[in-house]
C-alpha cells in the first residue's frame, strides 16, 4: 500500500494529484484514463466536479471503451460542494484506490476504484463516488437503506432501485449484462444492516469494522456477491474522530465519516447535510 497526503486549491489540483500517485504506483494515463491490467478509469473534470467513470478498454482517440452509462462525482458544486484550500489523503493497493477529501473543518468527499476479487464473467471493475451522476443537493441514508432521490454518501451504501446505486458501480457481466445499474445493485441492506445497527458495542463502546459487500439482483428474486472491499470497511464513528488511526491486531485503519459527522442525529436522515455517526476505514500504512 502506499499513502500521499497533501492540500489542493482546486479540482483540477486534486485531478493531478489521484493521477500522480496512481501513476507512481504502476496506473498508466492515456490521455484522462488511468489502466491497470484490466481496469479502466476516466477522470475529468465536469461542471467543477471530479468525475469518475469505469470502463472496458481504450478505444480509438484515447476515449473509453466499454464504459459504463453512468459516472459518479466528487462535487465540486450544489450544497455539497467541495471549498478551498482542502486536504487529501490517497490510498493506493494493488487493486483499490481511495482518494478522500476533508474540507470546511469537519466535512468529507471520497472516491474510489478498483477490481473485484469475485470471480464473474465480466472484468470486476468498479467505482463509486460521494455522489451520483445527478445528486448534488443533498445525502439520505438509514441503518439498512438509501433514497431513491439522494446520494447516502458513503461507498456501497445501497438498496434496490436507489440513487445510491448509482453512486457506485460493477462490471459484474451477469445474466448477458454489463455494468450494473441503479436498480440492480445491493449492499448495506443485505450485507450489514443488523450488525451495524448495534455498534459502538453497549459493553465496551468499541465499534467493530464490518465488510463492504454488493450484490447484483437475479433472475428468481435471487442475489449474488459481486464485490467485497478488501482494504475498506463499514464502521460507526460514535466514539472514534475522523482521521483517527485504529488498531487491530497488526492491522492500522483510518477512520472516516461518510460527509460529516454528526452525533445528535446519528442513524441520518433523507435530505440531510450530514451523515451521523456511519462511516468507513480504510486500511492505513501511512506515518
Amino acid at each position: 500500500m502506499a499513502y500521499y497526503s497533501g492540500a489542493a486549491n482546486d479540482m483540477a489540483a486534486l485531478r493531478s494529484a489521484l493521477i500522480g500517485a496512481c501513476v507512481a504506483e504502476g496506473w498508466t494515463l492515456t490521455g484522462d484514463i488511468l489502466s491497470k491490467g484490466t481496469m479502466f478509469c476516466r477522470t475529468a473534470l465536469n461542471s467543477g466536479s471530479l468525475q469518475i467513470q469505469g470502463g472496458t478498454g481504450i478505444g480509438a482517440g484515447n476515449t473509453l471503451a466499454g464504459a459504463s452509462s453512468r459516472s459518479c462525482h466528487v462535487l465540486g458544486s450544489g450544497n455539497l460542494a467541495v471549498t478551498w484550500p482542502a486536504a487529501y489523503e490517497i490510498f493506493v493497493f494493488p487493486t483499490e484506490v481511495f482518494l478522500v477529501v476533508r474540507f470546511s473543518v469537519d466535512r468529507y468527499q471520497w472516491c474510489a476504484f478498483g477490481q473485484s476479487a469475485i470471480a464473474l464473467p465480466g472484468t470486476g471493475m468498479w467505482f463509486a463516488a460521494t455522489a451520483a451522476m445527478y445528486a448534488a443537493t443533498g445525502l439520505a441514508l438509514a441503518i439498512n437503506s438509501g433514497n431513491t432521490t439522494y446520494t447516502p454518501g458513503i461507498p456501497f451504501w445501497t438498496s434496490y432501485n436507489s440513487d445510491g446505486a448509482d453512486s457506485c458501480r460493477v462490471h459484474h457481466g451477469l445474466d448477458g449484462a454489463s455494468w450494473s445499474t441503479g436498480s440492480d445493485l445491493i449492499g448495506i441492506t443485505y450485507s450489514a444492516s443488523e450488525l451495524i445497527s448495534l455498534l459502538p458495542n453497549t459493553w465496551n463502546s468499541e465499534a467493530v469494522l464490518l465488510p463492504i459487500r454488493a450484490y447484483m439482483t437475479r433472475p428468481s428474486s435471487k442475489l449474488s456477491l459481486v464485490l467485497e472491499l478488501i482494504n475498506a470497511r463499514f464502521t460507526r464513528i460514535d466514539n472514534h474522530e475522523p482521521g483517527e488511526v485504529i488498531t487491530f491486531g497488526s492491522e492500522r485503519w483510518k477512520i472516516f465519516p461518510g460527509y460529516r459527522k454528526d452525533v445528535v442525529n446519528r442513524n441520518g436522515g433523507n435530505n440531510i447535510q450530514h451523515t451521523g455517526t456511519f462511516g468507513w476505514a480504510v486500511r492505513y500504512e501511512g506515518p
